[in-house]
C-alpha cells in the first residue's frame, strides 16, 4: 500500500513536472507574444500569446523548441515626405512665375503586426525580432506614402476610418491604430499640365525649326 502511494507521489511529480516544462505561456511576458520552431516541425503558424493556453510535448526534447518573441506594443512614427512630380523643375521653367511643383506633408502613424501575420513573415522575409523595428521603418514610410496618394486623390475628405479601412485592405499584416496627415502641400494639377503641355510644344517646335533647317540647308 505504501509502496503504492509513493508510486503516485512520483508519478504525479512527473506529471507536474511535463506539465510545466511544456507550457508555452509560462514564458511570454504579458505584452509579447511568440512564434514557435522546433528541430521536428519547423515553424508553427499557430502564435502564442498571453493569456493562452498552450501546450508543447516537442518543449520536452531538450533544444528542439525555440520561441521567438515580439513585444505586442503599437509602432508609432513620424513620416516626413518630400517629392517632386516628374520633371518638375523642367517644367517650372517654362512659366513666367516659375510655379513650385515640389510635394510636402508630414504623416503621423500608429499601427502593429498582426501576430498571426509574424509565422509568415518569419518563414518568406526572415522577419526575426531583431528585424522588427526595420521591418516597422520600412512600413512607416509606406503607409506615409500611401496615405498621402489618398489625399491627392482627394479621398482624405471622407471620414477617417475610411482611409484607415482601405489602407488596412491593402496591408493586411497590419493593426492600423490611427492615420494622420498634416502640412500638405500639394501642386495645382492644372497648372503642372499646363506647364507640361507648355513645354512639349516648345520642344516640338524647336524640332520643326531644325527639320525645315536642314531641309533648306539639303
Amino acid at each position: 500500500m505504501k509502496k503504492a502511494a509513493v508510486w503516485l507521489i512520483v508519478l504525479a511529480v512527473l506529471a507536474v513536472v511535463i506539465f510545466f516544462f511544456g507550457w508555452v505561456q509560462l514564458r511570454l511576458s504579458g505584452d509579447s507574444c511568440a512564434v514557435i520552431f522546433t528541430r521536428t516541425g519547423g515553424f508553427d503558424d499557430r502564435v502564442a500569446l498571453p493569456g493562452q493556453f498552450l501546450w508543447r510535448w516537442e518543449r520536452l526534447i531538450p533544444t528542439n523548441l525555440t520561441l521567438y518573441r515580439y513585444s505586442l506594443a503599437p509602432h508609432r512614427a513620424e513620416v516626413e515626405i518630400r517629392e517632386t512630380l516628374p520633371s518638375a523643375a523642367l517644367y517650372s521653367t517654362i512659366l513666367p512665375a516659375k510655379p513650385d511643383f515640389s510635394i510636402q506633408a508630414t504623416a503621423r502613424l500608429e499601427f502593429a503586426v498582426r501576430p498571426k501575420a509574424l509565422p509568415r513573415l518569419l518563414r518568406e522575409q526572415s522577419i526575426y525580432p531583431a528585424d522588427l523595428p526595420a521591418y516597422y521603418r520600412r512600413t512607416a514610410e509606406t503607409l506615409g506614402h500611401s496615405l498621402l496618394g489618398l489625399a491627392r486623390q482627394g479621398q482624405l475628405a471622407s471620414p477617417p476610418d475610411a482611409a484607415r479601412e482601405q489602407l488596412a485592405h491593402e496591408h493586411p499584416d497590419l493593426r492600423i491604430l490611427h492615420l494622420e496627415l498634416t502640412g500638405v502641400r500639394l501642386p495645382d494639377p492644372e497648372l503642372y499640365a499646363l506647364a507640361r503641355q507648355s513645354y512639349r510644344d516648345l520642344v516640338a517646335g524647336r524640332d520643326q525649326a531644325r527639320a525645315a533647317a536642314e531641309a533648306k540647308l539639303t
